[in-house]
């Protein structure tokens, strides 16, 4: 019994060296490609920009947030998220599309 066992281990030792060797990792395709560089928006202090019609990101997004809430914020609009200039200043405000790829704004109220 105790033989079994010892050989059983051993194979799938070596079965998984030996897959770990000879199968070449997987890459995913039509993986999107994401700017690193944040999307600049300039947007008037009470006024407010649609994310959804910038063309940067896939509707309906699943989370939205700001860096610096007193400079802008995310709130839901009638179509989509949009973001709303509260006082002057730069802050980044970052998205996740509908496909789960983070989006991220550089921010700028006058």
């Amino acid at each position: 019994m105790k033989r079994t066992v010892l050989l059983v281990a051993l194979c799938l030792v070596l079965m998984s060296l030996l897959s770990a060797v000879t199968i070449p990792p997987v890459i995913a395709q039509d993986t999107p490609s994401v700017d690193v560089k944040p999307y600049p928006i300039t947007v008037g202090v009470g006024q407010t920009v649609n994310i959804c019609t910038t063309g940067t990101v896939i509707c309906p997004v699943r989370f939205t947030m700001c860096a610096d809430t007193s400079i802008a914020t995310i709130r839901e609009g009638n179509n989509g998220p949009e973001i709303v200039g509260v006082k002057s200043g730069t802050t980044l405000c970052y998205t996740t599309s509908a496909n789960a790829v983070r989006f991220s704004y550089a921010v700028t109220v006058r």
